[in-house]
């Protein structure tokens, strides 16, 4: 996968730069920053993530989807 340049203001940002599945925070302060880094692994790591707690009603997960149509891995 293509490496993507890192955003201008990559080095001001209060949210340190994600390196695996675990440090992704989509609502974090400073995620702005990072969207090329966290896309990269979400879209090699977790086609579909799992946002526990996260849906619209209290009680219900949300998911993101990462991965283009061809993806093996449905919602």
């Amino acid at each position: 996968m293509e490496t993507y340049p890192r955003h201008v203001n990559h080095q001001l940002s209060p949210m340190k730069c994600p390196v695996t599945l675990d440090d992704v925070d989509l609502f974090g302060e400073g995620a702005a920053e990072h969207w090329y880094e966290m896309y990269e692994i979400l879209h090699r790591d977790a086609p579909v993530l799992r946002i526990p707690g996260g849906g619209l009603t209290p009680g219900t997960d949300a998911y993101v989807k990462s991965a283009s149509s061809t993806s093996p891995h449905r919602v």
